[in-house]
């Protein structure tokens, strides 16, 4: 037993921890992945009563509903808690409010980060009708400077005409 565990326990721990790091992109299996060997190690050897164990079923816990659709988070929380089974009903009940809290957490990050990538986009949807707001007004002044100088120059140009033949000099300055 002493030289399964010595086998088992380094491949197991690094199998709990390893697959952590890519909890962010696959976080479904990541969590099955490090529950499995979890269970793995306390069926073949002794439970990971450790801090390092504990620490990865819980990031495990908590990154399945943190970073996965709604779905996958459930199937996740439901991987977990059924082998969880494998330490022993009273052990499996104390795992479950572990793992359910942490699970939890996760539920509760992922609500708000997807409240805050909302309020987000929204604010950029609300800044972007400001800035057409705003370039709309400037090209209606741009217009109405425009037409003001236009009429301006029309005017100008007519009473040069009229003034043309009785008096040039006027006339030209109207030009």
């Amino acid at each position: 037993l002493w030289l399964l565990e010595r086998a088992v326990g380094p491949q197991t721990a690094l199998a709990m921890t390893l697959p952590l790091a890519l909890r962010h992109g696959w976080p479904l299996a990541t969590a099955l992945v490090v529950f499995a060997a979890a269970a793995l190690q306390e069926l073949l050897s002794t439970p990971p009563d450790g801090i390092a164990g504990v620490t990865a079923l819980l990031v495990a816990a908590y990154s399945v509903a943190a970073y996965a659709e709604r779905r996958p988070a459930i199937i996740g929380l439901a991987g977990a808690l059924a082998l969880s089974l494998s330490a022993g009903v009273g052990d499996a009940a104390f795992a479950w409010v572990l793992i359910g809290g942490a699970w939890g957490a996760g539920t509760i990050v992922r609500r708000q980060n997807l409240l805050l990538d909302a309020l987000a986009r929204d604010q950029e949807a609300r800044e972007r009708a400001a800035v057409a707001d705003e370039r709309a007004r400037l090209a209606r002044e741009l217009h109405d400077v425009v037409a003001h100088s236009v009429s301006t120059i029309v005017v100008q140009a007519e009473a040069g005409e009229a003034l043309l033949e009785r008096d040039p000099e006027r006339a030209r300055q109207a030009f």
